[in-house]
């Protein structure tokens, strides 16, 4: 099913153009606003200005990343007292990008829509007294409807000099992941947002990172889509320098699920399984 909306959003977008949309961002205030008010496109309920106030001066959030968390996540920031690290945001105009198959020709649009993604570290209160721990969250959204809605890919990847170990079950699975994804009709800015959670990754490897498939929704209209993915680490190194790798992959062409492997940096979103792969890392210190 999903071949043959690509089929037909191909053969649209070679009649016509995609136009440049005009991207509405949330503006923050200086006041102290409700949370209500500041992230209630996620569903949430609000925030005391207490908490608030403690984000912005303890956690070191400004008042524009707030919009950047449910508010299950910020509350979990306070309760580990976590301390912002680093940060990276990108935005991407999808209709610059070309098909690198060579079904068009040079200069035609295939994919539009804008793309805006954001990476955060956090260091957390341990729950170990021998090690320290991390926090590791990377946003994506979809500020306006992409033409291609297939399989797109999430990852977040460290080199193994950095000596981060993953929470595991009992059963030999990754705890303390979760990848959300959340989906709803492009015009309807009253519509809720449509939202399901994976707290297992799709895939992963010891000290390198994790990774998770999205399976954009696509009908019955076009439709705005946005998640994070969010992992929590332990090292035993009382200090460090580190880059962080995150990375989304788009299919825009292709069907099939995006894979994973493993490099120097890190996991990572095999280049070959999409068309395009955005990397938005950090840099940081402890």
């Amino acid at each position: 099913m999903k071949k043959a909306v690509a089929a037909a959003f191909l053969s649209l977008s070679l009649l016509s153009s995609v136009s440049l949309p005009t991207v509405a961002f949330a503006q923050s205030t200086e006041s102290k606003t409700d949370f209500s008010e500041i992230n209630d496109d996620w569903g949430a309920d609000s925030l005391t200005p207490e908490q608030i106030e403690k984000l912005l001066t303890e956690v070191g959030l400004t008042r524009s990343e707030l919009q950047q968390f449910p508010q299950e996540i910020l509350e979990e920031l306070l309760n580990n007292d976590a301390k912002k690290l680093a940060e990276n945001t990108k935005e991407i105009n999808m209709s610059k990008y070309l098909s690198k198959n060579n079904l068009v020709t040079s200069g035609e649009e295939v994919d539009g829509g804008w793309l805006e993604l954001n990476s955060k570290a956090f260091e957390v209160k341990s729950d170990d007294r021998d090690k320290k721990k991390f926090y590791f969250y990377g946003k994506y959204e979809w500020t306006d409807s992409p033409a291609f809605e297939l399989t797109d890919a999430v990852s977040i990847g460290f080199p193994d000099s950095a000596e981060f170990v993953l929470p595991m079950s009992s059963r030999g699975k990754v705890r303390e992941h979760e990848t959300r994804y959340c989906y709803k009709p492009e015009n309807n800015s009253s519509a809720t947002w449509d939202c399901s959670t994976d707290t297992s990754p799709h895939e992963w490897d010891n000290g390198m990172g994790v990774g998770n498939i999205i399976d954009l929704e696509e009908m019955p209209s076009n439709l705005v889509h946005k998640g994070y993915i969010g992992q929590y680490v332990y090292t035993e190194r009382k200090s460090g320098y580190v880059n962080i790798k995150f990375e989304y992959g788009h299919q825009a062409i292709d069907v099939g699920n995006p894979e994973f492997a493993v490099y120097p940096a890190g996991l990572s979103i095999q280049p070959e399984s999409v068309d395009y792969t955005f990397d938005y890392g950090l840099e940081f210190e402890w």
